[in-house]
This record gives structure tokens, sequence and C-alpha cells, in this order.
């Protein structure tokens, strides 16, 4: 209940165009620092002290709890649609095979759809291996989806588009529809992409802070940035550097590779560069390319496959 009162768009119930106003919601809350899916305690070291600071990546324990939860207060499930913003976007895709396997073994009739909200997983090469190494999730992949197999994250090139293709394919004889969102230029998916990036080159640590260039009342992180993207530069549709227009370009590209490669996904690319869209009162006005998205957003619900929609603009728009 205290979601609803916090979050709108797709928990606002008093909405008649929100196509999930008669559901019940099942929130999972993030604090495992790991997308939802590790199952490992993780000790750091933290540079401003030199103290070890244990952090329990405990993630995907903590969505087969709720799995449990739902096994038996739910036990004629009908109807599933799981959506996820930012950190919870890539719960919900890297989850959604456990949770479609648990939903089936209830009931093998219900049917079960999914969106993921500003999580393009745009990072450098050799991140996924973190997520072995640091968190544990090897035994968590669903290696009963062709081409996922246990050492799925550490051999070859993984990625959040070869990941998705092959999680909607596999499910596309369910009749599983799925579907992503993203801002063309998402401010805070800039940023830690380039985070990312000035990891990599093992800087000394630093919390120093600097100032706005125009806004003197604001201050970030002089060794990152500003979370909101704005501290980036642009770059070009070639850098692979961290900068703005190689993320954009880079996140439509995965977007267009994931809808060639399998027939039940759409894509919704907005203008823009705000983070998330499902918990605002933003989505009952947004359009991109003549499509509304809460009209986009219905379709997918119903299990039926939308069109794809993406912003047209005139200029700024570096991806193709």
């Amino acid at each position: 209940m205290f979601v609803k009162f916090v979050f709108q768009g797709v928990m606002n119930t008093n909405n008649a165009s929100n196509p999930f106003k008669d559901y019940d919601v099942v929130f999972i809350p993030y604090c495992t620092g790991d997308l939802h899916f590790g199952s490992k305690d993780m000790t750091y070291i933290d540079p401003t002290t030199g103290s070890s600071v244990v952090v329990k990546h405990k993630g995907y324990d903590n969505v087969l709890s709720v799995l449990k939860y739902i096994q038996t207060e739910y036990p004629q499930v009908q109807n599933v649609f799981v959506t996820g913003q930012s950190a919870g976007g890539y719960g919900t895709l890297l989850n959604y095979p456990i949770v479609r396997e648990t939903i089936s073994g209830l009931n093998s009739s219900a049917k079960m759809n999914m969106l993921i909200d500003a999580s393009n997983g745009i990072v450098p090469n050799g991140f996924f291996s973190n997520l072995s190494t640091q968190w544990g999730a090897d035994s968590n992949l669903p290696t009963w989806v062709a081409g996922i197999a246990a050492n799925y994250l550490t051999v070859g090139n993984p990625s959040i588009q070869d990941f998705f293709t092959k999680v909607s394919t596999h499910y596309n004889g369910s009749g599983d529809k799925t579907g992503q969102y993203t801002a063309t230029f998402d401010g805070n998916q800039r940023f830690f992409y380039k985070v990312m990036h000035i990891i990599n080159s093992a800087p000394p640590y630093s919390d120093e802070k600097t100032t706005d260039p125009y806004d003197s009342s604001k201050t970030y992180s002089f060794l990152f940035g500003d979370s909101d993207g704005s501290s980036i530069p642009d770059g070009t549709t070639a850098s692979t550097d961290g900068s703005s227009c190689g993320w954009t370009q880079q996140a439509v590209t995965s977007m267009n590779g994931i809808s060639a490669g399998t027939t039940n996904y759409s894509y919704y690319i907005a203008p823009g560069d705000v983070h998330t869209i499902t918990t605002s009162e933003d989505m009952y006005k947004l359009d991109s390319g003549g499509t509304n998205f809460v009209t986009w957003l219905t379709t997918l619900s119903t299990g039926t496959k939308p069109g794809n929609a993406k912003c047209t603009n005139n200029g700024g728009n570096c991806a193709n």
C-alpha cells in the first residue's frame, strides 16, 4: 500500500487510463546493490577510511522469497505483468525466467508480459563478469533458456541485448510479449556509463566536490560528475569512452538488435533525458513518434505486440 502513495504512474489506481488500476501490486524493494540478481556476501574496502564493509548481495534470494509468497497467496493467478525501472528494470529482465516458471507452475495457462524501464545495460567490456565474481549470480542464471549456460557471465560476450533476445525468444511460444523503454538521452544511464569508464581507469579516489558551472547552488562529485548526466561530454556516435552520444547510439543499436532478433519484443524510445517513466504522471501525456506511451503500454499489457516507437526531432538526435 505504501508504494501506491509514494509513486504515481502505473501505481495511480485513480487514473482511468492506467491499464493496471485493477491489479494487485507485489513490490520488491531494492537494497542489495546487485540488480536483484545476487546471492553472495561480499567484502569491500571503504576508500575513505580503509575499513572493510560487507555488502549482502542477496537480491535474487529476496526475489525467491517473494515468489514463495505469491505461490501461497495467488494460487489461481491468471494475468501477470512484470515491470521495474532503473535497477529494477534489470531485475525484471534477469529474473523474468524464474518468475515465469513460477507463475506457469501455479497456472499453466496464465498470461504474462514484461516491460523494463530505463535499463539498457550499456556497459564497458568485461562488466558482466562482476555478476559472477562479486554477486555470485552464476547459479541464478536460467540455464533452461537456450544459449544461457552456467558460465554465461564469464565466457564470450554477454550483454543485455543478447540476454533479452534469448529470454524473449524462449517465452515467445507461451505468448509472452516483452517491451523496453528509454529516453534518448537518459541522464542517469549516461552518468553510470561514464562512471564505469572512470572506475575502469583506476584513478585515485577523491570525495572532492565541484560547483555546477550553470547553478552555483549545486555541487557534485569532481571525480564522477553530476548524476543527471549534465556534466558528461557529448562525444560522437562512435565514442566508446563513456560520452553521451556513444551511450545513446549503443542504446538504440541494442534495442534495434533485440527487435530484429525476436518477434515478441517492442521498444519505446522517448525524447529527452529524464530517467524512468512508469511511476510518473508524465507517462499519461508522453508521446513519441506519434505514439502515446500509455496506449503503447496498454497494448503490451494485454499480450498484443505494439509497434516500435521512436522520437523524431528537429536536430539534436545523435543516434540512428
